[in-house]
């Protein structure tokens, strides 16, 4: 699975009053592999270009990671309706040599006037055949985004008539649920998870859902980071859903989320603070990793058939045509305990069920799933597989966790 960061690893500059060393060394790359992070994207170097960049793309191969190049003296708002094939080309001829060459990183969160303009460089891009080896990276506007930004008459015609217009491999877009007050302040997280899902499924690309790593753009920090639960919750809600892909917003600090009145400057946002500071959400994402890493060989080649939602959850419900209403699916025949968000998934003409805590606030959960008869169970919880059997299987979560029940 794509494990990936938004505002990538790059050299030394100073901003604000803040000193930002470099992390383009060893010492970093093994903490991100310890992490388990394989793919970066938006890297200031690459936006200057010069030889940091052949350093980050070594560093990349070496570690048997990636990275979408970003140059912003070719790919921009003003050039992308004029850029050429062979201007493309010989961008990445330049670093066509590293294995851990991803692609271009072109626009983050466009409006319609910008997909309209993007629309035209997709297809000088593809005159190259450098798409046959290379994706693009697009990211879009999460729902709370407002329409007027957008360009649109909705949510869902702007995720269709971006995925139709671009093209794109893969359908990356951004939410941050955790605001001011420490709680839930965007309503409709599983709203926006339903509509990138069904116009994914309808195109039939893959979906990469953002994970928030710290005060995001409020101004207080110690009233809106996300907790370990919370982020616990948010990646897992999103693996229930069926995404192919989790990003970290953001690994570094960016220099604009930098307040010189702000005592908890450092800590404010990101894996990785102004003074290349370890923050709590590093950690975070390593556990989180762990459990990605021992159960994505099966669910990047499962299909989510839909979602159960059983009790309450912090946030509203969906409504949306993936939500099983019967909560039942295949062998499941019912659910109990405490609230649960159920995915359930076609796994090579098998059933299996990554079953999450549905709550940050509930440390120990007590979720049980019945069935309609005796049969065995693989059951990958904290990145550990136990096998199972009986016609009944409880579970112990703790806030936000997840579990995968794959039936033999």
């Amino acid at each position: 699975m794509p494990i990936g960061t938004f505002y990538g690893p790059s050299t030394g500059y100073v901003s604000n009053a803040y000193q930002f060393e470099t992390m383009i060394s060893e010492k970093y790359f093994d903490l991100f592999a310890d992490c388990g992070l394989n793919f970066f994207t938006y890297s200031l170097d690459a936006a200057t270009a010069g030889n940091s960049i052949h350093d980050m793309f070594s560093l990349c191969d070496q570690y048997g990671m990636g990275m979408f190049l970003m140059d912003s003296g070719v790919i921009s708002d003003t050039t992308a309706a004029t850029v050429t094939a062979g201007t493309l080309e010989n961008l990445l001829k330049e670093y066509q040599g590293y294995s851990s060459l991803l692609g271009l990183h072109v626009k983050d969160e466009p409006n319609k006037d910008a997909i309209d303009v993007y629309a035209d460089f997709v297809q000088t891009y593809q005159q190259t055949g450098y798409d046959e080896y290379y994706d693009l990276y697009f990211n879009l506007l999460p729902i709370y985004g407002t329409l007027m930004n957008m360009g649109m008459e909705n949510y869902e015609e702007y995720v269709n008539y971006y995925i139709e217009q671009l093209n794109v491999e893969f359908v990356s877009w951004d939410f941050y649920p955790f605001g001011a007050g420490g709680g839930v302040n965007h309503p409709g997280y599983f709203e926006n998870l339903s509509i990138i899902k069904h116009y994914s499924d309808l195109h039939q690309v893959p979906y990469w859902a953002f994970i928030q790593c710290g005060a995001s753009f409020e101004s207080k920090i110690s009233e809106c980071v996300p907790n370990e639960e919370q982020f616990i919750w948010n990646v897992n809600t999103n693996l229930a859903y069926g995404v192919k892909g989790i990003q970290y917003f953001t690994l570094t600090q960016p220099s604009f989320f930098l307040d010189e009145n702000d005592p908890e400057g450092a800590t404010r946002e990101g894996m990785f603070g102004v003074h290349n500071n370890i923050n709590q959400w590093y950690y975070y994402a390593k556990k989180a990793n762990k459990q990605i890493k021992a159960i994505d060989h099966i669910l990047m080649h499962a299909n989510n058939e839909g979602v159960i939602f059983h009790g309450n959850s912090p946030m509203e419900k969906s409504t949306g045509e993936e939500v099983i209403v019967s909560g039942t699916f295949r062998q499941l025949t019912g659910v109990s305990g405490s609230d649960a968000l159920i995915g359930c998934f076609d796994y090579m003409g098998g059933t299996a069920l990554y079953v999450v805590n549905n709550s940050y606030t509930e440390k120990d959960a007590n979720i049980n799933l019945y069935f309609d008869g005796i049969y065995g169970y693989d059951v990958i919880q904290r990145g550990v597989s136990a096998f199972v059997t009986g016609n009944a299987l409880s579970l112990r979560l703790d806030g936000g966790e997840g579990a995968l029940v794959v039936l033999k």
